[in-house]
């Protein structure tokens, strides 16, 4: 929970390393259910083009290997920006430039959050 109350948001905190055991914190959260399972898992924080492309490649090469994936985003989709000119103009549809992430990233956690600290 943030400063704020907000439930929807996650606090830097809930989700660093542990420095006396070195294991992480209240992972239930982001994977639900399977935060006790062995296993590497991986968050990736942010779902602009860095953070999609990059969980996009790792599902793909790591499907099958038995590592979570999750991804924390401030957003439920990902947004094309490069084309918002386009879409102010008319030329182009606006559900054309927002990909939702659960759709695309089959296989990966989406967790709507941001991350303070």
């Amino acid at each position: 929970m943030s400063e704020n109350g907000d439930l929807n948001e996650r606090n830097i905190k809930e989700l660093a390393l542990s420095k006396k055991t070195g294991s992480t914190r209240r992972l239930g959260k982001i994977f639900p259910g399977r935060d006790h399972e062995p296993g590497p898992k991986v968050l990736i924080i942010g779902s602009g083009f860095a953070g999609y492309f990059a969980t996009r490649r790792l599902e793909r090469r790591l499907r099958g290997t038995g590592v979570q994936l999750a991804m924390l985003s401030a957003t439920d989709g990902f947004l094309y920006s490069p084309l918002l000119a386009d879409v102010a103009a008319g030329a182009v549809d606006p559900r054309s430039v927002v990909v939702p992430l659960s759709g695309t990233l089959a296989g990966v956690t989406i967790v709507c959050g941001r991350v303070h600290g």
